[in-house]
């Protein structure tokens, strides 16, 4: 288990201490991750700051209301969300999450039902949206999921030289820490320095693993020992390139939209795997985390518009399942399938983009519901599925035509299964796609697969098939590297 390092009082009645205490991991993440990040709670605000050129978590108790309402103020003035277009979009984001949430969730008694943040974080490579309730945390990019369970840790074991008072708020609090987050499980294997303290961490017996409810601690198993990253790049012959992109086009569809249709219809063919008692799964979802950066230094710069453009997508492809099993050559059935596949990501994607409130609002109410719902079906020990270790919000995965989000979940890309037994879990990042000298190149980086080993180049494989028959040139592609990342 990681060291813990003790509290600082400070002057202002703040006290902090460094981030873990492990300094790999503050260099891993160059100080960026977690900069502005801010959680506003009834009796106790935190934040992450830097001091001494190290990540340091802040606590700041609250004994008065007054006291919680000037530091809101400080906060909610530091972080100036712009122009009155930008506070609109603000404030349209806020009642449509709270309103989602509170269909589900218990209400936070009167004075406190406004403490909804929503805080940019700026990664290494792009930015996060978080969405903080009260108690309740429901997160958009799994990058930061890590943090937030350590912060929720520490939060439960509060410094020991509060004033009695301040001890008294931070006793009220331990009741709800477990039951912040819905158990992201990011943190299970990683290609960042960190990943072998959490690895040992999250395996220890003293972890209660990530705090989803308070029914599941210490349910998540250890990541396997031989765990590994892969990373394989596929590479396209220019016939084959130039023909996927004008398919494409003639479709009115991007590339990487397209690309996005294949990994749905690869991760479908993945759930098929041959699972004891399982039958088929028909409806395959995809739910696409886009990245912010755009927003960040676009016309929309500095506006709330972007906070959740999380799409989902429903498609049947049962019409590729026997086509890929057999290898046979493309007929009119698949072509349709696919480009419908890639038309829904298309317009969910703009549907989203064109009312992001009401997409997050829908998505944080089905997300609960599934995740409660799951969540007391595992502490009665009546989950469907004996495999499950945990619950998690992912980037892609299934769900049924009516749209009952993660009811089923599978995918390539999750670290963890809420209904049905996979077999090829992991987390996948990408595809990466780029052109060059008129080749499609498609790159896909692996975490070690969960349940079967073979996964991650079974997807490549099914990946690579799925691109090439689209483009009328079967067999079209292959594999530059493989390369295993210990």
């Amino acid at each position: 288990m990681p060291h813990v390092a003790p509290w600082t009082p400070s002057s202002d009645g703040t006290f902090t201490r460094p981030l873990f205490g492990l300094d790999d991991l503050q260099i891993a993440w160059n100080g960026a991750a977690l900069r502005n990040v801010v959680l506003a709670r009834p009796d106790v605000a935190t934040e992450v700051v830097e001091l001494d050129k190290k990540l340091h978590l802040k606590v700041r108790p609250f004994v008065d209301e007054e006291a919680l309402t000037q530091w809101l103020a400080k906060v909610y003035e530091v972080v100036d969300i712009g122009n009155q277009e930008a506070q609109d979009a603000f404030e349209k984001a806020r009642v449509g999450l709270t309103t989602g949430a509170d269909q589900l969730l218990s209400p936070v008694a009167g004075r406190y039902d406004h403490l909804v943040r929503v805080t940019l974080l700026h990664g290494s490579n792009q930015q996060h949206v978080v969405i903080v309730r009260a108690w309740h945390v429901l997160m958009d990019g799994t990058v930061i999921c890590e943090f937030i369970n350590d912060i929720l840790a520490n939060l439960n074991r509060p410094p020991a030289d509060f004033e009695e008072a301040k001890v008294e708020v931070a006793d009220r609090l331990s009741p709800h820490a477990l039951d912040c987050v819905p158990g992201l499980a990011a943190r299970y294997n990683t290609a960042e320095p960190d990943a072998k303290a959490w690895q040992t961490y999250l395996g220890s017996s003293k972890s209660a693993g990530f705090p989803v409810a308070s029914s599941l601690a210490g349910q998540l198993a250890p990541w396997p020992k031989d765990s590994a990253t892969s990373r394989y790049h596929l590479q396209f012959d220019e016939q084959a390139t130039a023909d996927f992109i004008a398919a494409a086009k003639a479709h009115e569809i991007s590339v990487s939209t397209a690309l996005s249709a294949a990994q749905i219809i690869a991760s479908l063919r993945m759930s098929r795997a041959e699972v004891s008692g399982k039958s088929p799964v028909e409806t395959v979802a995809q739910l696409n985390v886009a990245s912010l950066r755009p927003f960040m230094t676009g016309p929309k710069r500095n506006t709330m518009a972007s906070g959740a453009e999380g799409v989902i997508t429903a498609a049947d492809s049962s019409a590729w399942d026997a086509a890929l099993r057999a290898g046979k050559p493309l007929d009119e059935a698949e072509n349709n399938a696919f480009w419908a596949i890639a038309q829904q990501v298309d317009a969910s994607t703009r549907r989203a983009k064109e009312d992001p409130c009401e997409t997050a609002s829908a998505a944080a109410h089905a997300f609960w519901t599934k995740f409660n719902a799951a969540a007391d079906a595992m502490a009665k020990g009546k989950m469907a599925n004996p495999r499950t270790k945990g619950l998690g919000l992912s980037q892609m995965g299934l769900m049924d035509q009516e749209g009952g989000l993660f009811s089923r979940q599978y995918e390539a890309a999750t670290l963890v299964d809420v209904n049905i037994s996979v077999r090829s879990a992991g987390l996948m990042v990408g595809p990466h796609t780029w052109t060059f000298r008129g080749k499609l190149n498609l790159q896909l980086t692996y975490m070690a697969p969960m349940y079967e080993s073979e996964a991650p180049a079974k997807l490549q494989k099914l990946m690579g098939d799925v691109v090439a028959r689209m483009s009328g040139h079967p067999g079209s592609y292959k594999v530059l590297h493989d390369v295993k990342i210990a």
